[in-house]
């Protein structure tokens, strides 16, 4: 059997978005779903990320007996920044928001105090994860050091493929309905866009992940999902 590489992300219409556009790209892989932000969840510190996100990998493999942990390519797992790197400048408390909002000069929240608890646990699990290039994991009793990689969708996902924030499930559902149908008709459509000067704009991987920690770009349309293409696709 071919390597695949497995695609680790947080919610139902990352998948719904990525997956047919990937199809388009690679023929080998699968899609896993944590349904959480698993680094930003309250139980997961540097110190236990590694295990969160090798139980994930468990958990597919579990669902998925068919398929060999030897046939494993890369883990990539996808995230939203969410904002995690500004400081607590950008942090505006508004007692009338129910839900937290997103803007590319702040964050508007029922209570600062959370955000700020929230972005010192979310940077300081990305900042860790993104120097990672292996994650151990043991899989049907036998140990493995998996291949690894990091990449952020900023502020989320929408954010990158729509310009839009601050949506409901509904809008996210819509919209990744509306991508793949897009896709479907422009099959480059998701390098377009992910290439697009305006969002990828670093020199490397790791310069991306520097670049995403200053000031408020962590809160600006940006990602570096295009590294996965430059060195695992385009070669």
């Amino acid at each position: 059997m071919n390597k695949f590489t497995l695609f680790l992300v947080e919610g139902e219409t990352d998948e719904q978005s990525l997956a047919y556009a990937m199809s388009k790209e690679i023929d080998h892989f699968n899609f896993h779903i944590i349904r959480t932000d698993i680094t930003s969840d309250e139980l997961s510190t540097v110190d236990n990320i590694e295990d969160r996100i090798a139980q994930e990998i468990g958990f597919f493999f579990s669902e998925k007996n068919h398929l060999d942990p030897e046939d494993i390519d890369y883990i990539v797992q996808i995230t939203d920044t969410d904002g995690t790197f500004v400081n607590g400048g950008f942090v505006v408390e508004d007692s009338n928001v129910e839900n937290n909002q997103y803007y590319d000069d702040k964050i508007i929240t029922k209570k600062a105090e959370n955000i700020t608890i929230r972005n010192d646990r979310k940077s300081s699990i990305l900042k860790y994860l993104s120097s990672k290039e292996r994650i151990k994991c043991n899989l049907k009793n036998k140990e493995y050091n998996l291949k690894y990689r990091i990449y952020y969708m900023s502020c989320n996902l929408e954010h990158v493929l729509h310009n839009e924030r601050n949506l409901s499930q509904e809008q996210k559902e819509e919209l990744s309905i509306n991508f793949r149908k897009k896709v479907y008709n422009n099959h480059g459509l998701l390098r377009e866009i992910i290439f697009h000067p305006s969002i990828f704009n670093s020199t490397s991987y790791k310069e991306s992940w520097e670049y995403i920690q200053k000031e408020n770009n962590s809160l600006l349309r940006k990602c570096n999902f295009g590294y996965y293409f430059e060195e695992f696709v385009d070669v």
